[in-house]
């Protein structure tokens, strides 16, 4: 599996920023998030598919997906538990983060794994003052979707914003759990069987993007 989908795309305002290569495929897939791969239909397509509704109905204009650009936090699973690898992924990331940071305005985070790896690099860049986490403790989906919701308010022109979004939790047996608790961390009141994490996440993002879409060079031409 290639560790990037392609290089160019870095100079988009869109990033996805997956955890790590598929433990069964990494030598049958090509790329991360590689979209014949069953879970990246689970946790990006419902997402990216009503932002691209909510978009049209407002914009006339649509997201040309084919630009983004996504890459893995670390090469294998088991470089998560490598302090020395760990540590060399992070700065790599950093690095490539400040050669762009004029371009990209988002950076989506998939699972907790990965929206640590990024907190860290934010510490690491002197960003903010952020409070990491153990990866054996890692963040719970109401923290998760507390993150989103204070990074949604706190969207800045001219810097690189993280969006802390659900891995495969969301696909599996406590599903509704995960639906429940992130809403509940973006502050949603509901009946507890109508929590929607695709619905809520996918508003509050394509509202960003509407009110700021001048920033944003990501069209379909």
């Amino acid at each position: 599996m290639e560790r990037e989908n392609n290089i160019a795309f870095k100079e988009f305002n869109i990033w996805l920023l997956a955890d790590s290569s598929s433990e069964n495929f990494k030598n049958r897939l090509d790329l991360p998030l590689d979209d014949r791969h069953g879970a990246v239909h689970n946790i990006w397509t419902p997402i990216i598919d009503k932002v691209q509704d909510i978009l049209y109905r407002n914009t006339g204009k649509r997201i040309d997906t084919s630009k983004i650009y996504i890459r893995n936090a670390v090469v294998d699973k088991e470089d998560w538990k490598n302090t020395t690898k760990l540590d060399a992924e992070m700065k790599a990331f950093c690095n490539i983060i400040q050669t762009t940071e004029e371009k990209t305005r988002l950076i989506f985070t998939f699972g907790a794994k990965a929206y640590e790896f990024v907190q860290r690099c934010e510490t690491y860049m002197n960003i903010k003052n952020n409070k990491t986490k153990n990866l054996n403790n890692p963040w719970t989906t109401l923290e998760l979707g507390y993150e989103f919701k204070q990074r949604i308010e706190n969207f800045q022109l001219n810097k690189i914003n993280f969006l802390p979004l659900l891995h495969i939790t969301i696909s599996r047996g406590e599903f509704m759990t995960s639906h429940k608790n992130f809403c509940k961390g973006l502050g949603i009141q509901s009946d507890e069987t109508r929590f929607n994490y695709f619905e809520e996440t996918s508003k509050l993002i394509a509202n960003l993007i509407i009110d700021n879409q001048s920033a944003f060079d990501i069209w379909i031409k």
